[in-house]
């Protein structure tokens, strides 16, 4: 498994343990049980998804350090519970590094060995989106995306 992978699994991990007991967290957009994207999710879930790797290169010495970014979608029942949970990530985001596992040694492994950190800049974010109630799904009308940036280090 490339470090890539093992950086995505390290964050979808990240959330469901900052959630447990408090939301559902599912990697990637909310699917059916046919793998078809829906908009019938269970209240409250957290979906992270990353886009796509910047590679930057460094100005000395050669090498490019690989950017990674992700957005993380709140679905709630309340404006107070998206708000809640969306804080709740930016303040552990501001508060340290997301801790990157080696998941080459079983899966999921019981105690999975540290390979580096997935280390968050400065432009995490929180946008809200608004929906308005049309009679349709109400569980798409209290729902917010947080997006991160991070660099990866061993």
């Amino acid at each position: 498994m490339n470090n890539q992978r093992k950086i995505d699994l390290s964050v979808f991990y990240w959330l469901q343990t900052l959630f447990a007991g408090k939301a559902t967290v599912v990697d990637g957009y909310p699917v059916d049980e046919h793998g078809v994207p829906t908009d019938e999710v269970s209240v409250p879930t957290v979906a992270s998804e990353r886009t796509p790797t910047e590679m930057i290169p460094l100005q000395l010495g050669g090498g490019s350090k690989f950017y990674f970014s992700y957005f993380c979608t709140v679905y709630a029942r309340t404006k107070a519970q998206r708000d809640d949970l969306a804080y709740t990530i930016l303040e552990k985001l501001d508060t340290g590094n997301i801790k990157v596992y080696d998941y080459d040694m079983g899966f999921p492994p019981a105690v999975p060995s540290g390979i580096g950190c997935l280390v968050p800049i400065d432009d995490a974010s929180y946008e809200v989106l608004y929906t308005f109630p049309d009679g349709g799904n109400q569980k798409m009308n209290w729902r917010g995306v947080v997006t991160f940036r991070g660099y990866f280090t061993n």
